[in-house]
């Protein structure tokens, strides 16, 4: 029995394979990492890991192509800013960072560039299907997310391959698994799950196979940007999310400013997009919306149905029960949670580490409660 993606194989869907009778197993996966840290389970159900390549060796062998890594630092609009710090959930935090007008500029820049290139084919990922939407539409782009049919996603695929004049492509999470798009070369990420090791890697494998362009032969001919709006939570996800890759031997390139990126073209396009007031208050008020968390939903769960996560697509059913202070509960969540944005902690229960960790929290609370509350004295 041979296994791909086996990092997938301890989700509820995928694991009932492993009761079918096989002499011998093998497991293949480019990224042997969860958030959830049930990699380790792989060494009971498959077996203890035999081999592993790094990817920069694989990459001076010639067996992959050389990537450029670079994030691009993205300072937030006043508005915006302050609408990001009056929030009242993480989905509009999320909506209001990735929809920066000033990232929605340097989106429109790097496109321009790249674009400019004969062989490059671009995918922009968004993990809000909100931003999502609205950059495609503004830009004039095709895109996939939840809601595109089998036969949509056949027909914008068999273009984005084929059709010379089709360079750009906007993904939603539903692209990180299940789809083949071997021709691209840039990657632009301008929203990601918190921070997902995983999902940073699987990206990174999108553009990681050698072209046959001869003029992509040498050099950096692939790239992975990385937007980030400065003074959010995007720059601290960020830190987390480069571990795997910076473990394989990757370096990670800082772009505070933009020289050489821009032309008058690619001013005169950005525009057009989230660059006037009338519009930057109109995807305010969209983005505080209650319609938001609806789009936002429907797009979870079709990640989840693909990830295999019968458990998490449940949940997704039901109301979502944010995490307070001071407060812990045993609760099921999915492999994408625990990468940190829902505040939720992975603990092994009936473990020696675990016991201790919950001795030592209940002892604190314990401490907290016990302490006489503080006294106002009159002025």
């Amino acid at each position: 029995m041979v296994l791909d993606e086996t990092h997938q194989v301890v989700a509820e869907t995928f694991r009932q394979v492993l009761y079918l009778s096989a002499h011998c197993r093998l497991g293949l996966t480019a990224t042997l990492v969860r958030e959830d840290g049930k990699e380790r389970e792989l060494v009971e159900m498959i077996g203890p890991k035999l081999y592993e390549a790094n990817w920069m060796d694989l990459t001076k062998g010639g067996f992959l192509a050389n990537v450029q890594v670079t994030e691009v630092w993205c300072p937030m609009a006043p508005a915006f800013l302050r609408a990001y710090l009056d929030a009242d959930n993480k989905d509009q935090r999320s909506a209001l960072a990735v929809m920066n007008p000033i990232k929605a500029w340097a989106v429109s820049m790097l496109l321009e560039r790249h674009k400019a290139r004969a062989d490059d084919k671009i995918i922009v990922f968004s993990d809000s299907r909100f931003a999502l939407e609205r950059y495609a539409t503004a830009l004039g782009e095709l895109m996939i997310h939840g809601d595109t049919t089998m036969k949509e996603r056949e027909v914008i695929l068999a273009a984005f391959r084929e059709d010379p004049s089709v360079k750009v492509l906007f993904l939603s999470k539903v692209g990180d698994v299940a789809l083949d798009v071997p021709d691209a070369n840039v990657i632009i990420q301008i929203s990601s799950h918190y921070g997902s090791r995983m999902q940073e890697a699987q990206r990174m494998g999108r553009i990681l196979r050698k072209k046959k362009s001869s003029k992509l032969a040498s050099g950096n001919h692939a790239f992975f940007y990385t937007l980030l709006s400065t003074d959010t939570e995007e720059v601290a996800w960020s830190l987390r999310r480069r571990r795997y890759l910076v473990d394989q031997g990757y370096a990670y390139k800082v772009l505070t400013a933009f020289p050489g990126l821009g032309s008058k073209a690619a001013l005169q396009a950005s525009a057009k997009f989230l660059q006037s007031e009338a519009e930057q208050r109109s995807t305010l008020v969209e983005v505080l919306s209650s319609r938001l968390a609806t789009i936002e939903g429907k797009e979870a769960k079709e990640a989840a149905r693909l990830s295999g996560s019968t458990q998490r697509q449940a949940e997704l059913e039901g109301p979502h029960q944010e995490w307070t202070p001071n407060a812990s509960a045993k609760v099921r969540a999915s492999m994408s949670e625990l990468s940190g944005g829902s505040g939720l902690r992975y603990i092994e229960y009936g473990s020696d580490y675990a016991r201790a960790a919950a001795q030592w929290h209940h002892q604190s609370l314990a401490a907290v409660s016990s302490q006489p509350s503080p006294k106002l004295r009159p002025a």
